[in-house]
């Protein structure tokens, strides 16, 4: 089997969401490739509730160090 690269896995994430029952549509509620803020660097998606960020997604390819990816999330978070 291939593996998926990190914009794959963005669109695999995206399903799952819609799945859910998020409206990625709806950009008071979520929003992909935050960069406010962040000194250059970009957030995949993140999750806002009263205009707030509440939760920062960091999509990364299979194989990737997922303790990485949170770290990085950690960082976006604490700008």
């Amino acid at each position: 089997m291939r593996s998926i690269n990190e914009d794959e896995a963005e669109l695999l994430i995206e399903e799952h969401l819609r799945m859910q029952g998020w409206n990625l549509t709806d950009f008071t509620l979520t929003q992909k490739r935050w960069r406010e803020h962040l000194d250059g660097e970009e957030a995949d998606r993140v999750f806002l509730y009263e205009g707030k960020i509440v939760a920062i997604l960091e999509a990364k390819k299979p194989g990737k160090d997922l303790w990485v990816a949170l770290d990085q999330a950690k960082r976006y978070a604490r700008i």
